[in-house]
This record gives structure tokens, C-alpha cells and sequence, in this order.
């Protein structure tokens, strides 16, 4: 993501977000354009200017701090000194704030520049992270329904409001004016595929939400959503009672984050929750939403007064409420500042290049040397390769074009509609060679638990159809198109691609056949009827079923299995499928319910399906005994 961006545009001139999306967008990579503008490009030197965040955490949070204390001491004191800063404020969220100090300082001092100031600044939000302007653009609407009733004792100025609204609304329509004419109507495409990405982006997640249910789990997923509601009414009926301007504002502050807080709240519900063992995506701005509701209870009293009750109130809920727990120790600024003053080195000026490299200069001849030597002799110049694998950075390490939109590829393409560009974007580039996978299992093969030709099944069946297995080049599989012969070489020929894999699918297989409405609109196709005798496998006893081997082996063949587990108890299933002696492969899956279900698995995920006769399959109950009421190969796509 932040790496791509950069090389693929003065390597192969793609302008980033219209040609080269990256998932967090501007976040990932404008520091590092920053750099390379003003040293120019080579290697990793690039990425050294991510101080430049920090530079600006702290800003944003010292402007923040001195609005809503209204004490520019009390500010620099939290800023600079106060050990839980970066725990009150967190990086991850934090240039959220920007509009919202913009949104402040045009209720203060109302003018058409100050209200475009805030626009703009929300629009940029949504250029540098998608997830944080979202949720921004929520909690300054909601906002904007809280003051515009109260328009006459606010100052608020609906006319210069709506002016700056259409000056921006023009500049935006100008930019992508621009855009067409650079791009052409490939920027339709791009803008489509990137609404689509968002739009399905909760594909991915895990299986929990934390790897233990104690005091802190229940407390921020249950405990703080009541809290910081309770917070939000309590500044709203505030703002309607009190007609002090300041007041009213801490009152906006506090109203605006909680929205905020509720609107990125579902970040660490799916991707990014306490089993990555970091808050910031769940919690948010909670810890300063309650900070600010203290402020407004204790608005009458003095700063002395509000700084005596509410720092210490504020630290004894972060040191106690914080995941993963902070220790003062080493969770605290100081310890950070310790660290970085440690390993701290000056460097002298001299004549030659300074190499700024923050990963080894030769970490890709090292790692990918005989895949990038194969690669140069087998592919011209100006072509390139896919890479199925998900490895981070291959396109920057063997310096070639990245064929897809999208920086994370297929990660990103995770939407049957996405599926179909990147099939779309193959036939385009006319794509040669495929990386497939890693010859061992690793994390980017099975992100998440899930592997990749499962979750992105319309892609690998396109694979498993048009490309073969060749060689391994520095642990990667290395499939050719079949219309192109094999090439003699002395590497290793690829006989991972041909080990039997098993998938666990868990409740896939359930969801698939009682939910997926794509799947039940469709017109199956019987294949074979492998079973349709009502009997009882007991727990770990296998059951062999055979049938003729199926010729049509195209993308979309099924296997649905009508069962039911016979007691409550967690039941999986372990279905195996072959040929003769030889196993090709298996799933391994959960059974809902005591009543009958239709459980569905997409046997055509796995390359061994298409490319052996097979003429067996295998159930296998664990936990319990499993009721066999019928199973049948379908062909549906």
C-alpha cells in the first residue's frame, strides 16, 4: 500500500487512486511523495518522512486540547508531557479531528472562507482515508441538524454555508474534469471498482473479536457504547438548557465525537478488534469524548479546578480501561521518547549520497533473486506478471508493472464484481505468467483464515482453466498460460500446486445453502446424484461414497449435502474427495442445527477438482453423530 504507489508511478507513470488504489488512500504513501519529490526516487529512502505523521498527531492534538479546555497551558502540558497523550488521542484516528477544529472555529467565527475551510477539509478526510472521512461526514451532518435550529444564537450563516458547499462542489467536478481528460472513461472504471471495494470491504474479518472474553472485552464492547451515548444525550440536553457559547460548543465537541465514535464503531467489529491487540479502531475518540464530558459538568468551576478532577479521572481510566492494558512503564510517551533517543543516530554531512534506507537496500535481490532472473528471460521488457500469492511487494522488488488497479492484489478484489475485473484486467494486460501461491503455506495464501482460491474463487477458477503449473522460483509457484509452451529450465518443477489441500469453512457451507440468494436464484445443474439414502454416520466412522467421474469439471461445481447433526453438541464435518486410492483433497465444515439443512461447498475452489477424475468422496463426523439425508454435485456459476 504505501510502497506501489510511489514506484509504480515514476517507474510506470500510474497516477495514484485514479490508476493505483491503495486501501487507505493518501494516508499510505503522501509522506513518502513528499520526499521523493524534494530528493527524488530511489529505493526505500522514500519512506523516512513518516515522522511527518507524528509532526502532525501532535499539532492536531495541541489545537484540540487548547479549543476544548480553552488553556493553552493545560494543552502543552497533555501534548508534551502528560505519559497517556498518544492513548487519549490515538494516531490512528486522529486527523478525524481536523474538520472537526475547522467545524468549530467556523461556529465561532462564521464567514464563507471558514465554512469552505471545513468542507474542504472533510473532503480531503475522505481522499486521505475512506473509513475516517465516512464517519466523518456522519458526525458533521448530524452535527450540522444539532446548530442549524439554533442558527440565530449561534451565528450560523445558512446562505454562505450553501455558497461554499457549491464552490467546492464545483472544484470537485473540475478535478475530475481534469481526471477524464488524463484518463479517459478508464476513470468511471476506477471510480466503480473503488465503490465497489468499499462497499463489500466487510468480507474480510475474524472468526472472534477477542482471544478472551474479561473485563476489558465486555467493557469497551459493551459498557462504553452505553456510556458514550449516555454522554452524547447528556451534551445534547445540555446545549438546549444553557445558552453560553462555550458551553454549547463543548457541548457540539462532545455530541460530534460521539457520533463519530458510533459511525467507526464497526471498524473493530469485523477487521480490526482486540485480536490484533489494539483498540484505537473500536474505541476511537472515547476516552475524549468522556474527558469532554467532564468538562461539561465541571464548566462552572475553574481551569485549576477542571485540570485537579478531570487529568487524574482521565488517567486512571486509560491505565485501567486501555487494551491492551498500558503499563506506565513502557506504554507512555516518555518510554517512547526513551527508545527513540536510544537508537538515535547523527549523521555527519559528507559529500556522497546519504542512504536513508529504513529496510535492507538488497533485501530483494536476497529474497527474490532467481524468480526476478526467470522472470527478465521468460517476459519482454514492457510485460509483466499477476501475482496470485498476495505477497507484499513483488511488483516494487522485480521493479515490473502492476497489472491491476489496485495495490493489494487479490486481497482487494474480494466482490464477484471485483473478481471479474481482475479476470478483466488478465485478458487486458494479456498476462503471461501467474505467481500462484507460496510452495508452503503462509499468511498471505490464507489471509485470515480463509485461503485465497476460496475467497476469491471466480479468480482462481479463471486460473485453474487458462494456467498450469511450471516451476518454483524462490518459494513461489510459478504457473504459465496454456496456450504457451513450458520452457527448459533447470528449477524446480512445481509439485506443490498438486498436494491435496484441506479447507476448514466452518459455517460457510450453511450460509452458502440457506442464505446466499445469488446462489438459491440460480439454475443448478445435477452433475450426480452421489446419495440419496436417509442413514446415520456416527462420530468419527468414515463413510465412502462412490460415483462416476464427471466430465464437465468447469467453474462452479458444487457439492451440496442435505444433514443434520443429531445432539446440540458442536458436530463438524470432514469431507474428503478423490480418486481410486489417492486423496485430492477435503473441507472440513460445522453443522447449524438438529434439523435438516442444505450445506453447500464450491468443490471447484481447489485446483485438484479440475485436473483429477475423481470418482469418491468421504464424510467424516467429529463431535457427534451426523444424519446423511442426501448429497448431490451441482453446476451453477
Amino acid at each position: 500500500n504505501w510502497v506501489l504507489p510511489v514506484q509504480q508511478f515514476f517507474e510506470f507513470h500510474k497516477l495514484p487512486l485514479a490508476d493505483t488504489f491503495s486501501s487507505h488512500m493518501l494516508s499510505d504513501f503522501f509522506t513518502n511523495f513528499i520526499y521523493v519529490f524534494l530528493n527524488g526516487y530511489s529505493n526505500f529512502c522514500f519512506t523516512c518522512y513518516d515522522f511527518l505523521i507524528d509532526v502532525g498527531v501532535v499539532l492536531v492534538v495541541y489545537y484540540l486540547l487548547k479549543e476544548i479546555t480553552g488553556n493553552c497551558y493545560w494543552a502543552f502540558f497533555i501534548t508534551l508531557f502528560y505519559p497517556y497523550a498518544p492513548l487519549l488521542v490515538p494516531s490512528y484516528v486522529c486527523f478525524a479531528l481536523i474538520p472537526f477544529l475547522a467545524f468549530l472555529s467556523a461556529l465561532k467565527n462564521p464567514s464563507q472562507k471558514k465554512y469552505l475551510v471545513f468542507l474542504s477539509t472533510l473532503f480531503l478526510l475522505v481522499l486521505w482515508r475512506m473509513d475516517l472521512g465516512f464517519a466523518g461526514i456522519i458526525s458533521a451532518t448530524l452535527s450540522l441538524l444539532l446548530v442549524v435550529p439554533q442558527k440565530n444564537s449561534l451565528g450560523f450563516l445558512p446562505e454562505k454555508f450553501l455558497r461554499a458547499f457549491i464552490i467546492l462542489l464545483i472544484t470537485c467536478s473540475g478535478i475530475f474534469v481534469l481526471a477524464f481528460m488524463m484518463r479517459g472513461g478508464g476513470i468511471f472504471q476506477s471510480i466503480r471498482s473503488a465503490l465497489d471495494y468499499f462497499s463489500s470491504s466487510q468480507s474480510y474479518g475474524y472468526k472472534e473479536l477477542a482471544s478472551t472474553h474479561d473485563r476489558i472485552y465486555f467493557t469497551l464492547y459493551f459498557i462504553f457504547p452505553f456510556v458514550i451515548i449516555s454522554l452524547a444525550g447528556y451534551s445534547v440536553y445540555t446545549f438546549f438548557r444553557k445558552p453560553e457559547i462555550k458551553i454549547r460548543l463543548l457541548c457540539i465537541a462532545t455530541f460530534y465525537l460521539s457520533v463519530y465514535y458510533f459511525s467507526n464503531f464497526q471498524r473493530g467489529l469485523v477487521r480490526h478488534g482486540l485480536l490484533e491487540l489494539w483498540d484505537a479502531p473500536l474505541t476511537s475518540f472515547a476516552f475524549l469524548v468522556m474527558m469532554l464530558g467532564m468538562l461539561i459538568y465541571l464548566s462552572e468551576k475553574t481551569i485549576a479546578t477542571k485540570f485537579l478532577w478531570v487529568t487524574p479521572m482521565m488517567t486512571l481510566l486509560i491505565s485501567q480501561y486501555k487494551f491492551p492494558q498500558p503499563e506506565l512503564d513502557v506504554n507512555n510517551l516518555y518510554h517512547q521518547a526513551y527508545l527513540k533517543m536510544k537508537h538515535f543516530s547523527v549523521l555527519k554531512p559528507v559529500e556522497k549520497k546519504i542512504v536513508r534506507m529504513t529496510r535492507p537496500e538488497n533485501f530483494g535481490r536476497e529474497n527474490y533473486d532467481e524468480l526476478k532472473s526467470f522472470i527478465d528471460k521468460y517476459l519482454m521488457p514492457e510485460e509483466t506478471f499477476a501475482d496470485f500469492s498476495n505477497t507484499p511487494m513483488l511488483y516494487y522488488y522485480l521493479h515490473r508493472r502492476n497489472p491491476h488497479f489496485f495495490s493489494q492484489s487479490p486481497i482487494s478484489y474480494h466482490s464477484e464484481k471485483l473478481q471479474y475485473i481482475y479476470i478483466e484486467e488478465l485478458k487486458q494486460q494479456n498476462i503471461k505468467m501467474v505467481l500462484f501461491s507460496s510452495d508452503t503455506a503462509s499468511w498471505f495464501d490464507n489471509t485470515d483464515g480463509v485461503a485465497n482460491t476460496l475467497r476469491h474463487y471466480k479468480i482462481a477458477e479463471y486460473l485453474f482453466e487458462h494456467y498450469r503449473p511450471a516451476f518454483v522460483f524462490n518459494k513461489k509457484c510459478v504457473w504459465l498460460r496454456n496456450d504457451l509452451p513450458i520452457p527448459a529450465c533447470d528449477a524446480e518443477r512445481d509439485t506443490f500446486s498438486f498436494v491435496p489441500k484441506e479447507f476448514n469453512i466452518r459455517l460457510l457451507p450453511y450460509v452458502w445453502g440457506k442464505h446466499d440468494r445469488q446462489f438459491l436464484k440460480s439454475k443448478h445443474e445435477t452433475l450426480c446424484v452421489v446419495s440419496q439414502n436417509k442413514e446415520t454416520v456416527a462420530k468419527e466412522i468414515e463413510k465412502k461414497y462412490l460415483f462416476p467421474p464427471i466430465t464437465d469439471r468447469q467453474p462452479g461445481n458444487y457439492v451440496l449435502i442435505r444433514a443434520a447433526k443429531k445432539t446440540a453438541e458442536k458436530t463438524e464435518l470432514v469431507m474428503n474427495y478423490g480418486s481410486n486410492e489417492k486423496k485430492s483433497g477435503g473441507f472440513i465444515f460445522m453443522l447449524a442445527n438438529t434439523e435438516m439443512e442444505d450445506y453447500v461447498i464450491r468443490i471447484s475452489t481447489q485446483y485438484n477438482w479440475l485436473r483429477t477424475e475423481n470418482n469418491w468422496l468421504t464424510v467424516y463426523p467429529l463431535g457427534g453423530d451426523v444424519i446423511i439425508e442426501k448429497i448431490t454435485l451441482l453446476k451453477t456459476n
